[in-house]
């Protein structure tokens, strides 16, 4: 067998599968997407548990996960739950950003009324403890 020069092996697509400590398997990618080690068990970093063809969604950085993880995951974030990376163009992120800035719209009254009375508690608030001060 023949080993493969390191430029060959740096141009090969690595395995898109993520071990537990949070790190990307290091081999050859068999399919284009895990190696042999990992094609029939590719787990989802957030859950550990095993990823069929039909259940998965991969991002743009390359890691897959379940569906229903990375929907609870986007709920609060829009980074790859793994490496970090910006995914403000998914359809997920772009949905709750869109209902957010909805919500926003329709209570931006109450929202104004409710900041400007903490303002006026917070003066207040400031006032007494000048007031205690001074005594």
């Amino acid at each position: 067998m023949q080993r493969e020069t390191t430029t060959e092996a740096i141009t090969r697509p690595r395995c898109i599968h993520v071990i537990k400590n949070g790190n990307r398997c290091k081999l050859i990618a068999k399919n284009g997407e895990c190696c042999y080690r990992h094609e029939q068990r590719a787990e989802c970093p957030i859950c550990f548990e095993s990823i069929n063809k039909l259940d998965k969604k991969i991002l743009p950085c390359g890691h897959g996960f379940h569906t229903d993880c990375l929907c609870v995951w986007f709920v609060t974030a829009d980074t790859c739950p793994v490496c970090r990376v910006e995914n403000s163009g998914d359809m997920f992120v772009k949905f709750r950003n869109l209902v957010a800035d909805n919500l926003r719209e329709r209570y931006k009254d109450a929202i104004d009324s409710l900041e400007e009375d903490i303002q006026v508690l917070r003066r207040r608030r400031q006032r007494h403890v000048i007031m205690d001060d001074d005594e």
